[in-house]
């Protein structure tokens, strides 16, 4: 029985909700002997040095760690592209030329120590610097010595590449095209054999084209992949995605015909689906999201997928969605593979979170019973207390729509005797308690609950709950034909709306307009209620919402066609009715809204 499945959790619940909340409290214990070690690495990567005129001890330190003969960690910030030594590797000094001049005091030491590595790493420093200031002919001074120093040697290879690769760059920056042709095979098979390789200068991309030209004439596909990779990470790199995407391109298909049971056949998909977005290609995004979405099943990968649906699915319309709220369908079937997915204990907590969210788009296409499903889902799991109210009062919401006013009661009779509720929440709650009550028939239970919250939205200065309340007891007097006393209600409310700032689509304020200019249309006073409805397209377009002027300009299309004809302003909005069905994609309502227009313009006897 769903009404008592339905009552034992809300025991079991409350229960749990008035035991000691220390038991709630999620202590992680910390191993503090391991924050104690550090490892050598660790000590390199923060190393720094202090440069000054007035302390010279900073030479031997930097001369010693420079001078170790193979890579460490920290010396990663002396050979990337974007010049990091400059910040995280010196300091106190003034201009860049001071740094300069302390290179050069250090590499004259190094020398006459016999540092070899030393001095290598401080020549490709210097080189460095020069390139930076445009001064390529002695930057390839100190480039040609750190590659003379080296004399081949491969212990630190990401230095010998780094020295290089700029070599070769200033070269071709040169157009010293026999010396940088001589370099060009060395240099591209130095980057295609480095795992890790560092980007070290701006021109790379011409060497490892040259090393895609002759991989494709070679027809060597694992360098070509390589090469590919590397190409499509430097132009993403630098931003130049467009650049990018005909590699990363190359790379799927090469990743087709070579799959392998180490590599999943759809791994570029997402960046191409994620470029494709960036260029509006939503046709491309979506279909590189569902080639994907038949071999990647893990959680995130799912998530990833509904992300890109979320901002691709409404392009196809050619609109942005304006004022849509609803989430697109296509998303349901890839929440449900994430729930089904989930691994660790951390894709277990969000779980809860995307129940809710398949809940809330069920709700939205009037899936109640399918929402409420997903709802007690979440409830059943471990989520925060200071969620649950608002949780709990959804769930009693979702069991009006469907009809189910008992079960809701049931609901929120509990949770008012729940002592975590803040007064927005108890408002809410006794609003919703109203309005059960009022269906079932109980009047005037239905009104006491409906002063005691309008009585508590006045205390917590809630205009929100203020309005909203004000414009149930408007409905619920207009129900008692109770007229005069309906319009007072209903008018406070429209005033309270009226002063609220436009925070979301306003759909309340618009039902409440709507119901108010009906009113006055009824009573004989039929110009007041065709402002009210006026008032509602207004506050509707203002706030983006489709539904809403769908709504209001329905109701204005039969005032004038039944309560004041008047066949051109009802061609007015019906063709403003037809722009509204082409945005939300409805081709039943298109057709029916074009036949009536029809209709229109052959009663004016204006065939066209």
């Amino acid at each position: 029985n769903d009404s008592e499945n339905l009552n034992e959790t809300l025991e079991e619940f409350f229960g749990k909700s008035n035991t000691d909340p220390d038991e709630f409290a999620n202590i992680e214990e910390k191993n503090t002997d391991s924050a104690e070690v550090q490892t050598t690495c660790d000590i390199c990567e923060d190393t720094r040095f202090c440069i000054c005129e007035e302390q010279y001890e900073w030479l031997q330190s930097l001369l010693q760690f420079l001078n170790s003969g193979t890579y460490l960690p920290g010396f990663r910030k002396l050979y990337d592209v974007s010049y990091t030594f400059l910040t995280s590797l010196f300091y106190e000094y003034g201009e860049e030329e001071d740094l300069v001049r302390y290179l050069s005091v250090a590499r004259e030491s190094a020398k006459k120590a016999n540092m070899t590595w030393a001095l290598a790493r401080l020549c490709f420093l210097l080189g460095r610097l020069c390139t930076r200031k445009h001064k390529f002919s002695q930057a390839r001074v100190y480039f040609e010595e750190a590659m003379g120093v080296l004399n081949g040697d491969f212990s630190d290879i990401f230095l010998f590449t780094a020295i290089h690769m700029n070599l070769n760059a200033i070269y071709l920056k040169q157009k010293s095209k026999e010396k940088s042709f001589q370099m060009m095979d060395k240099s591209s098979s130095l980057i295609l054999g480095l795992q890790n390789y560092i980007s070290n200068t701006d021109m790379e991309p011409v060497v490892l084209k040259y090393a895609l030209k002759k991989a494709i004439l070679s027809q060597d596909q694992k360098c070509e992949r390589n090469a590919c990779l590397l190409l499509a990470k430097t132009f993403t790199s630098l931003r130049r995605y467009d650049e990018a995407l005909p590699y990363i391109e190359r790379l799927q298909v090469l990743q087709n015909t070579t799959a392998s049971s180490d590599c999943s056949p759809s791994r570029y998909y997402f960046q191409l689906a994620d470029m494709y977005s960036h260029k509006c290609l939503p046709h491309l995004t979506l279909s590189c999201v569902k080639v994907a979405s038949k071999t990647s099943c893990s959680m995130m990968d799912s998530l990833r997928r509904v992300d890109f649906i979320i901002k691709n699915a409404s392009k196809l319309c050619g609109m942005k969605r304006p004022g849509n709220k609803t989430f697109p369908t296509q998303i349901a079937y890839h929440l449900k593979c994430a729930l089904s997915s989930a691994v660790t204990k951390q894709e277990q907590e969000l779980c809860t979170f995307i129940s809710l969210g398949i809940a809330e788009l069920c709700a939205a296409h009037r899936l109640y019973k399918e929402a409420r499903s997903y709802i007690m889902k979440a409830v059943h799991s471990n989520i925060k207390r200071q969620y649950m109210v608002d949780i709990w009062v959804w769930l009693a919401w979702l069991y009006m729509l469907d009809g189910h006013s008992n079960e809701a009661l049931d609901i929120l009779n509990f949770m008012v005797s729940f002592s975590d509720c803040t007064q927005h929440q108890m408002g809410i709650i006794h609003n919703l308690i109203a309005i059960a009550l009022q269906r079932r028939g109980m009047i005037k239970n239905a009104a006491n609950h409906y002063c005691k919250a309008l009585q508590i939205s006045k205390d917590a200065d809630n205009f929100q709950n203020q309005a909203v309340v004000l414009a149930n007891l408007g409905t619920l007097c207009l129900h008692l034909k109770a007229r005069i006393v309906a319009e007072c209600f209903l008018v406070k409310s429209v005033s309270i709306y009226s002063s609220i700032p436009l925070v979301n689509n306003r759909a309340d304020f618009i039902h409440v307009l709507l119901v108010l200019g009906y009113h006055y249309i009824v009573g004989d006073q039929k110009e007041t209620g065709r402002l009210y409805y006026e008032w509602a397209l207004l506050v509707a377009i203002e706030a983006k919402n489709l539904q809403g002027q769908l709504h209001a300009v329905q109701l204005l299309c039969q005032f004038y066609s039944a309560f004041m004809v008047n066949e051109a302003q009802c061609i007015i909005y019906n063709e403003y009715q037809l722009s509204l069905a082409r945005k939300m994609a409805d081709k039943v309502l298109e057709g029916q809204v074009i036949e009536t227009i029809s209709k229109l313009y052959l009663s004016l006897g204006t065939e066209r």
